[in-house]
Order: C-alpha cells, then sequence, then structure tokens
C-alpha cells in the first residue's frame, strides 16, 4: 500500500528524506517542486 503526502515549505527537507530512506513505498510531494498550482502572486 502506498501512502502519499503533500509537504509544504515548512517541513523540514531532512525529514523528508529521512522518510523517504526509512519507507520507500511513500510517495512525497514537496509543494516547492510543484509548479502552475492555479494560484496568482
Amino acid at each position: 500500500m502506498m501512502l502519499r503526502f503533500v509537504a509544504d515549505e515548512n517541513l523540514n527537507n531532512h525529514i523528508v528524506r529521512g522518510l523517504l530512506h526509512r519507507n520507500s513505498d511513500l510517495d512525497i510531494v514537496r509543494v516547492q517542486d510543484v509548479n502552475g498550482l492555479g494560484m496568482a502572486c
């Protein structure tokens, strides 16, 4: 079973890397890596 998470810019990248290292079945998308979310700047 794959778990999916969205990490915002406030989540420490060390935590994201550690989670992926411990469990490769995680699908983590970082907000800063996604362009075009339809938000006006």
